[in-house]
């Protein structure tokens, strides 16, 4: 059994090139790499240039073009839906398996580029490639997990993410820690989340994705959310609140009972200029929603609601791969302005375009922004359908999260959302 830890691999990199200049710069990017998960636009970047700067100085850095291939497959599925930067990325591997075939830096590569496309099978295939030969590298072990996370095989990715936690203790990247805690949390074991959620801020206290969770916990478990939120808000300084995270937490707003707090809030997650289009609009558009259910803004609303429509549009309009974000924005601020044709085809178009059979992670939120579209628009009943699947799947709601979101208040008197409500969870 070959067993190679974080240090062991950089100098296995090491010997695919004599160049000193274009292995410093490797270096330098694995730092921005290994960080890219708390702050992924901020570091992905700069990541970029390095291995790219290394690439120029030798054009047979094998290491250099894994990595780098492995940047653009991350830009794409979570930064910008760019067919591109999927070309680059495959483009990049191809070149790499052409200089070693056999290299694990490759296959990984390979199989992460497969992954973001949601070829799971093929992933599996490189992943397992390597696993034969180095059964104790914790990154392959965690690369594993997510997909087994996409496959909504909750127990399988957590036994993934323990395996990379213990065979790469020290690796600084992703937040293992805080993985095996959120994957507790969507099998609703919630005391067991938090035990891993608070060790996972107490390892990377910068890291917003972990308060978030820890919050959405607590109210799962019937803990204490305001005193989880005020912890986020003690460390907004050193948080970097990406789009996603903004959403999330804007929603998460909402249950705080001082109303006037939540919406001062609310208004302080303002979307960064350089932020992409997709998540402006839904930055908008959530707090657009917050409004409606916390103040009698209504000019604040449409105002709100407009420049999410806008911003939405204008990127729709540039064409590209069908983008379901887009649509969820878009019909959401549909609702809240009364447009209720408009709004049910976008949610509609949200349902359809969904890939809840094949990524069943990142899809979760699509599916409570589709059933918060229908509800606005007097679809009780397809809203309560989504609200149901979430309910009967690994996912981070509750019956407790339901019954207390002010969010669904219109559906209080819907006698299946009563049932809904106070039904016991399904755990996993």
């Amino acid at each position: 059994n070959v067993t190679l830890a974080g240090g062991e691999r950089e100098r296995v990199v090491a010997a695919s090139t004599r160049n000193t200049a274009a292995y410093d710069m490797f270096l330098r990017g694995n730092e921005y790499w290994n960080r890219s998960f708390e702050w992924m636009e901020a570091n992905l970047s700069p990541a970029e240039q390095l291995y790219s700067s290394a690439i120029r100085e030798d054009s047979g850095f094998v290491g250099a073009y894994a990595r780098l291939s492995q940047v653009y497959t991350e830009w794409f599925y979570h930064v910008e839906r760019r067919p591109e930067f999927l070309t680059k990325s495959k483009d990049l591997v191809d070149r790499a398996m052409e200089l070693d075939p056999n290299s694990p830096e490759v296959r990984l590569a390979l199989g992460s580029y497969y992954y973001h496309k949601l070829d799971y099978d093929r992933a599996l295939e490189q992943f397992e490639f390597i696993l034969k030969a180095q059964p104790n590298n914790g990154e392959v072990w965690m690369e594993t997990g997510y997909v087994r996370r996409r496959q909504r095989r909750m127990a399988e990715a957590l036994t993934c993410f323990q395996k990379g936690t213990v065979l790469d203790p020290g690796r600084s990247g992703f937040n293992s820690v805080y993985l095996i805690g959120d994957g507790f949390m969507w099998m609703r074991r919630y005391d067991s989340a938090a035990v891993y959620l608070d060790r996972a801020i107490s390892l990377i206290p910068d890291d917003a994705g972990s308060y978030l969770a820890r919050a959405t916990n607590e109210i799962n478990r019937g803990g204490d959310i305001s005193s989880a939120l005020d912890a986020l808000e003690r460390h907004r300084a050193i948080l970097h609140l990406a789009g996603p995270t903004m959403v999330r937490l804007m929603r998460l707003q909402s249950f705080l009972r001082d109303s006037s707090k939540a919406l001062q809030r609310v208004e302080s997650y303002r979307p960064s200029d350089d932020m992409n289009a997709q998540w402006m609009s839904a930055v908008h558009a959530e707090r657009a929603l917050a409004h409606e259910i916390l103040g009698n803004d209504h000019d604040r609303v449409t105002l709100l609601c407009r420049t999410a429509m806008d911003l939405a549009q204008k990127q729709l309009a540039l064409g590209g791969p069908p983008n379901a974000f887009l649509h969820g924005s878009r019909g959401l601020a549909s609702a809240l302005l009364g447009r209720t044709s408009e709004a049910v085809a976008a949610a509609d178009t949200v349902m359809q375009l969904r890939t809840l059979s094949t990524d069943a992670f990142n899809d979760i939120d699509l599916l409570e922004t589709a059933a918060i579209i229908y509800m606005l628009s007097g679809k009780s009943d397809s809203a309560i359908d989504i609200l149901e699947q979430l309910l009967s799947i690994p996912s981070p709601y509750s019956a407790r999260y339901f019954r207390l979101s002010p969010i669904y208040t219109p559906l209080r008197d819907n006698p299946r959302f009563q049932a809904l409500i106070n039904a016991p969870d399904k755990v996993f």
